[in-house]
């Protein structure tokens, strides 16, 4: 048994015990939010070997061997307490030492994880009998396995009351502190664990308490702890993910050191769903949503049912633009289990994402009605009030947000980007520079920079924009389709080709930018290698793309290939006989070939296609309200 305080006399114990009970009981219990992680939900292999420890005593080994065989016999089971007296055994001992020999069974109940048995036999000792007998940890966590945790919480408070040294008393009772999100008091036992353990167990404590500290915001105070938890346990890969992420919510320390620390956290524990997760969440807070593509995509596929990865994944691919593939997430994630705080972000997500459709006043309401401290709702309530067109109140609700918080700067983009397709370019880019001198890493944050600026006509600012979103995301076809277009605009057709080209290399025969490479031929000059280009495209489709088809035919006239073109242009009209563009060319072809009958033909039937256009409105007809006012 381990050692007593001699202040701890059987009376006092009598007085402590009630009056911590009567603590415990009273307290309140804050329940743990579903965005804060829980540290630890079961019973350690280490806790679980010091129960198999406390049950091992002095009683002599024939007690022992006919208490285990009690403990055995199938007949008792459920084994209670009346159950346990009525045995030969107990009856006949002496009634001094009863209360010896039902600790020892209550140990051996909860060694083997019986948990309501173990509760029945302890249950009716005295808290100072259990002291004294040594099993009033394993009360406890018989409590903590049977999932009465207000119950074993009071226990742990009354055992490490008497028992001021015993580390893992502390231990659980911090961590059951935590998961009711008790985090000030389980930060006081954590430490006090910290302070009474020299062993290896030390690094766990230190983990701990850095857990408790980091959902207090004490960011700094939690990278101390997990620094010094690493020291005890240096391959940990949860501690050095842990520390990882304190250090990002800190917002003190460079974006590659944090990378680094993730890094070693995944070659330590490979294939972790957490560190994948928190890694990946890292890149969204600073607007990196491509980068955190594949990480949440092999988050989820770890941890498929995990509520809070599909969440942070769905999240993501909105913010990446990729709405179709977030309404399939958002889709699974109805069927998957979650609490009530879980149901409203749901609710959010379907209806700004486009999966409920439009968006209501009262989903806004009830996602926006208590944010206060949940970082996941307020960026909810921030989408959602952009969805039903308050920007004003988007922006009150985006300033609300911790400046560290892993939804800030996605939240900012959100504005930005409703500012920019609702017109207000030039205050889209102000907010981006905000965004660009905090993180000048982001792609997205640099693309939507570019097209404020076009907008703008800065066409020289909005190339070194386009060209940092780019030289960032290499890979992306958008980017690179836009900057081509940019670079045309500017009849910089050489600069444009270079970076189709470029893109070709890193993904060959991709349709979409053959496409724009053949118009940058025809647009500089150099037709013959336009209609070279498409009609490689024209090979790689099994049916002709009628875009394609139509600026084939526009190129071969140009080339003065008119049968060839004649012959493309009624393949086209086959599948799109009112395409006027197409019958026009043919026209031209026509000619050229000496088919005047032929054509007039034609201009008679694009005659019947395009009717007479309408006579103007008077301005008594008008319905411009603003043009008609005087």
């Amino acid at each position: 048994m381990h050692e007593q305080s001699p202040f701890f006399s059987a009376p006092a114990l009598s007085i402590l015990a009630l009056a911590l009970a009567g603590i415990a009981f009273a307290a309140e219990l804050v329940v743990r939010t579903d965005d804060q992680t829980g540290i630890v939900r079961t019973i350690s292999s280490d806790d679980q070997l010091e129960i198999e420890q406390l049950v091992e005593s002095d009683l002599a080994e024939d007690f022992q061997a006919d208490l285990i065989e009690i403990v055995q016999d199938t007949s008792l089971t459920p084994l209670t307490s009346d159950k346990l007296r009525s045995t030969l055994f107990l009856r006949t001992a002496d009634a001094s030492e009863r209360p010896k020999f039902e600790a020892y069974v209550g140990g051996l109940l909860a060694k083997r994880k019986r948990h309501e048995e173990a509760l029945s036999v302890l249950s009716a000792l005295s808290p100072e009998q259990r002291i004294e007998h040594g099993s009033s940890f394993a009360y406890a966590q018989s409590f903590r396995g049977a999932g009465k945790i207000e119950a074993a919480i009071d226990a742990y408070a009354i055992h490490i009351a008497a028992n001021p040294n015993h580390n893992p008393g502390y231990v659980n009772y911090g961590i059951l502190l935590a998961e009711t999100g008790q985090h000030e008091e389980a930060v006081r036992v954590f430490q006090r664990s910290v302070d009474i353990t020299s062993s290896s167990r030390k690094g766990k404590s230190l983990s701990l308490l850095g857990q408790s500290q980091m959902v207090l915001g004490a960011y700094v105070d939690a990278i101390d702890s997990f620094d010094k938890s690493i020291q005890f346990r240096p391959n940990s890969g949860p501690t050095w993910r842990r520390f990882a992420t304190a250090k990002a919510r800190a917002g003190t320390y460079t974006p590659e050191e944090i990378e680094a620390d993730y890094q070693r956290a995944l070659a330590l524990a490979p294939d972790s769903a957490p560190t994948m997760h928190e890694w990946a969440e890292f890149n969204f807070s600073y607007g990196r949503f491509e980068t955190a593509l594949p990480m949440f995509r092999a988050a989820s596929e770890e941890a498929s049912t995990d509520f809070d990865v599909l969440f942070s994944r769905s999240v993501n691919l909105l913010a990446s633009e990729r709405p179709r593939a977030a309404r399939q997430i958002i889709r699974r994630m109805a069927n998957v289990e979650m609490s009530a705080e879980q149901e409203v972000l749901l609710y959010a997500l379907q209806e700004a994402s486009g999966v409920i459709r439009p968006p209501t006043i009262e989903t806004r309401d009830a996602t926006c009605a208590d944010v206060e401290g949940n970082e996941r709702q307020t960026y909810m309530c921030v989408l959602l009030n952009l969805a039903t067109d308050e920007m004003a109140e988007a922006v009150r609700v985006a300033e609300s947000l911790p400046l560290t918080s892993t939804y800030t700067q996605p939240a900012a983009f959100a504005l930005a980007r409703y500012e920019y397709r609702q017109g207000s370019a030039e205050t889209a880019s102000e907010r981006l520079d905000v965004l660009l001198t905090k993180n000048p890493q982001s792609p997205l944050f640099w693309l939507y920079k570019a097209r404020a600026l076009a907008t703008a006509d800065a066409n020289e600012e909005s190339l070194i924009a386009f060209q940092s979103s780019l030289a960032l995301n290499p890979e992306s076809r958008k980017t690179t389709l836009e900057l081509s277009e940019h670079l045309s605009k500017m009849e910089a057709f050489g600069e444009a080709e270079q970076v189709l080209n470029a893109y070709s290399d890193l993904k060959p025969n991709d349709a979409t930018v053959l496409m724009a490479l053949a118009r940058i031929y025809e647009a500089s000059g150099d037709p013959e290698k336009a209609e070279e280009t498409l009609l490689q495209l024209m090979t790689m489709s099994e049916e002709g793309d009628a875009a394609l088809i139509q600026q084939l035919v526009a190129v071969q006239v140009s080339l003065e290939k008119y049968a060839d073109a004649l012959e493309n242009a009624d393949n086209l009209l086959e599948q799109d006989p009112a395409n006027v563009a197409v019958r026009e060319l043919r026209v031209i072809a026509l000619v050229e070939l000496g088919e005047e009958d032929e054509a007039q033909a034609e201009r008679d039937r694009i005659a019947r296609l395009q009717p007479e256009e309408e006579p103007a409105a008077t301005e008594a007809t008008s319905t411009d309200f603003a043009e008609a006012a005087p």
